[in-house]
């Protein structure tokens, strides 16, 4: 079967969207279906791509996150997946490319399934700083969804809580399915070795590594970990903060970093290659998730496949992964002096009790793996072909 993915971000950008796309082309592509990409571009990329199954359309740098794009003439798409014939579409974007999708899919008669990624009313900061405005900001976003995802035969999200909220919002249920995205057991798995991360940083071998992993954004509410780091250090002084990953707040955090007098404490890796974050994972106490933004979670779900337990916050998706008290911990969002009361907690566990943790954790990984995910794909196409 060949199927066309539709997305507004694949590489050279590294996000959640990309590593949930990439991962279910590989395993649709080992069961040898045709998978095609469709992406939104900037900087050239579009007459540098080698890859003869993605086509790239050039646009305009979105402001909030200048590596992603806005393609100008995003429905030149259609005239390719008419010459490929795909059995369906499937849209992964909301943008320029998301557009291109429902033109495509209607002007050709193809079915058409949607992957909802992102929680795109709670971005309402990046429009207005004012409270108020935001509601109303956030408001309209849910009305769009509800109109973008009209035509649609299918869509799909990757966890239960997301798919009760489109459907509080409008998105009629009969249309909704909870399909997760899936995670490669093989390179994320408790054999990794923590090698890279202790050689590369020339971390003390005895520190208990606490490990942010993700996009450094304002709904991430990464700046809680340094509020946090002050209360942790007091009861664990040997503990570390480890920050993979890059983005627009990075600036801020580095900020309340040293307002919080614990710059000799943090260490900021920028972005990393994906094939080193197992290792990064394998070295790490714990995963930490302050964000209240996500459909999913996808570092927390790749972390516990490492026997990494998480503490993550009690927001959206994020209480279907983490078993409070079980794989990890949820703590109260936005709340530093709880967040540091869970992170203590985790890194002064008993071996009897952190063994259990990590099998735990181990045991929701397997939940998520791409094999099982992808079934689950299908599954959700079998309904609309």
């Amino acid at each position: 079967m060949k199927i066309a993915f539709f997305t507004d971000t694949y590489y050279p950008n590294v996000d959640g969207v990309v590593i949930a796309i990439t991962n279910y082309r590989k395993e649709l592509e080992r069961r040898s279906h045709e998978v095609y990409i469709f992406s939104a571009c900037n900087n050239g990329l579009a007459k540098q791509n080698k890859d003869p199954h993605a086509f790239f359309y050039e646009g305009i740098p979105f402001p909030p996150y200048p590596q992603y794009s806005i393609a100008l003439n995003p429905f030149a798409s259609k005239a390719k997946v008419r010459e490929i014939k795909p059995a369906l579409i499937h849209c992964h974007a909301m943008a320029s490319m998301g557009f291109a999708a429902i033109k495509a899919a209607h002007d050709l008669g193809l079915p058409l399934i949607g992957t909802f990624h992102t929680l795109l009313p709670q971005g309402a900061h990046y429009i207005t700083k004012n409270k108020h405005r935001q509601e109303i900001v956030s408001q309209i976003a849910w009305r769009v969804i509800k109109e973008f995802y009209g035509s649609f035969n299918l869509v799909t999200a990757p966890t239960r809580i997301i798919v009760e909220m489109l459907a509080e919002h409008g998105v009629p249920e009969e249309k909704l399915v909870v399909v997760p995205n899936g995670i490669d057991l093989k390179k994320f798995t408790p054999r990794a070795k923590p090698n890279t991360l202790f050689n590369n940083l020339r971390l003390p071998k005895k520190s208990k590594i606490v490990l942010f992993a993700g996009r450094v954004t304002e709904e991430k509410h990464v700046d809680l970990l340094p509020k946090a780091a002050k209360k942790v250090l007091r009861s664990v002084p040997d503990a570390r903060f480890v920050v993979v990953g890059d983005g627009p707040f990075k600036q801020v955090v580095e900020n309340t970093v040293d307002e919080c007098g614990v710059r000799k404490y943090f260490t900021f890796c920028g972005t990393i290659p994906n094939a080193d974050m197992p290792s990064y994972f394998a070295a790490a106490d714990v995963n930490v998730y302050p964000s209240t933004f996500d459909t999913y979670g996808l570092s927390i779900v790749e972390g516990m496949a490492c026997g990494v337990p998480a503490v993550g916050a009690d927001a959206f998706a994020i209480p279907e992964i983490v078993a409070d008290g079980k794989n990890g911990f949820l703590f109260t969002p936005n709340e530093a002096d709880e967040f540091a009361e869970k992170i203590v907690k985790t890194l002064s566990l008993k071996p009897s009790a952190k063994k259990k943790m990590r099998a735990a954790a181990l045991a929701t990984a397997k939940k998520f793996s791409i094999e099982k995910a992808t079934d689950e794909l299908l599954a959700a196409y079998a309904r609309i072909l």
